[in-house]
């Protein structure tokens, strides 16, 4: 994938970073990687519109991005590894996965003082910084924590909810290219029942750092003080009302939740049926 200048400079623009302050500081990563989590959502939205099937090009997800659409984590962490190589970051490719499950999930690791930093612009739950791996200290970020444990060449990321540790992730610092990802990138998009994504309807983002989420008619939002709250909608005209108080006109005229989740149903329906016939 390749970015031109404008390209970067609209980018820049879209998550609200004045470029002209740009350097490849730890510090200016961690400001690109707030600003990704507020203003570039994490959603399923867009795979949706374009059916089972449709794997995108390089250049559907440079458009997505740059548009402000978002995308689920792959496409996501991929736009950002090629904009930071662009803005001067050494950056490189990691597989994590779930714990004795199989490596599906894409993240970038970055150097600095030679110490290996791990970021994730594609997670639902952002860590608003690129973290050192080496440094076991509990991480807080409002009402979660993460820790990372080092085990030999493998590393665990976990994470504390609800005053229960579980492993988010487990990976090592092994190099990958995008051959590596070719494989389970077209099962997201061709095989109804891999991954997620094919399930519910997706979206997350982080306005003023605060979640605000949607997964099927269930909405997650984040109060003042970090508390998760969970809205489930026995119907329709419930959702309906909850969307409207807590997701902006903007969002809600872009992205047209309702016809998603219409259009998902059709989807898996046609599915079944071709499975049938």
């Amino acid at each position: 994938m390749k970015l031109s200048k404008t390209e970067i400079s609209t980018f820049f623009h879209r998550i609200h970073v004045n470029n002209e302050l740009g350097n490849t500081s730890l510090d200016f990563l961690n400001l690109i990687i707030e600003s990704v989590a507020k203003y570039i959502p994490w959603q399923n939205i867009t795979m949706i519109d374009n059916g089972l099937g449709k794997i995108p090009t390089f250049e559907d997800i440079k458009r997505n991005m740059l548009t402000g659409n978002g995308g689920i984590c792959i496409d996501i962490n991929r736009f950002m590894y090629y904009f930071l190589t662009e803005i001067g970051y050494d950056v490189q490719y990691i597989l994590c996965g779930r714990h004795n499950a199989e490596k599906r999930h894409i993240a970038i690791i970055s150097y600095f003082n030679n110490s290996p930093y791990f970021i994730d612009f594609g997670d639902a739950q952002p860590y608003y910084q690129a973290l050192n791996i080496h440094n076991n200290q509990i991480i807080r970020r409002d009402s979660i924590e993460y820790q990372f444990q080092n085990l030999g060449n493998d590393y665990k990321l976990l994470i504390k909810k609800d005053n229960k540790w579980n492993i988010s992730y487990v990976f090592n610092i092994q190099q990958c290219n995008e051959i590596d990802f070719k494989d389970f990138i077209k099962k997201y998009y061709t095989d109804i029942n891999y991954g997620p994504f094919w399930k519910a309807v997706h979206f997350a983002y982080y306005p003023n750092r605060k979640l605000r989420a949607i997964k099927g008619t269930t909405i997650l939002y984040e109060k003042e003080n970090g508390e998760i709250c969970t809205l489930k909608h026995a119907t329709i005209e419930q959702f309906n009302i909850s969307l409207r108080k807590y997701f902006d006109e903007d969002v809600l005229v872009k992205f047209k939740f309702n016809d998603k989740i219409t259009k998902l149903k059709r989807i898996t329906h046609k599915n079944k049926d071709d499975k049938n016939t």
